[in-house]
């Protein structure tokens, strides 16, 4: 399944530097920015077959240009796929 689309809209009076998505701690995209004081980011991840029955922790950080920092966690849970059995013809 699809994660979002998540939104996140981040204002820093100093301007900001950037905005970072990482997935159980792994930089999954970073969008350098340019000194905006606000600005709003749209997120989406397809869950794979790895993600299959885990959590997938979600940290979405914003940084300033003079480097402070603010982050948000968002947890999915990802339910794992229904094995099928399919039997054709006879059993004996």
């Amino acid at each position: 399944g699809t994660v979002g689309p998540v939104t996140a809209t981040v204002t820093a009076p100093d301007g900001l530097a950037s905005f970072e998505v990482k997935k159980d701690g792994a930089v999954v995209t970073t969008v350098p920015l340019n000194g905006e004081t606000s600005a709003t980011q749209t997120f989406t991840y397809t869950a794979t077959p790895a993600d299959a029955g885990k959590n997938l922790v979600f940290e979405f950080t914003a940084r300033d240009r003079n480097g402070s920092v603010a982050t948000a966690t968002h947890v999915v849970t990802v339910q794992a796929e229904e094995t099928t059995v399919r039997v054709t013809g006879n059993i004996t």
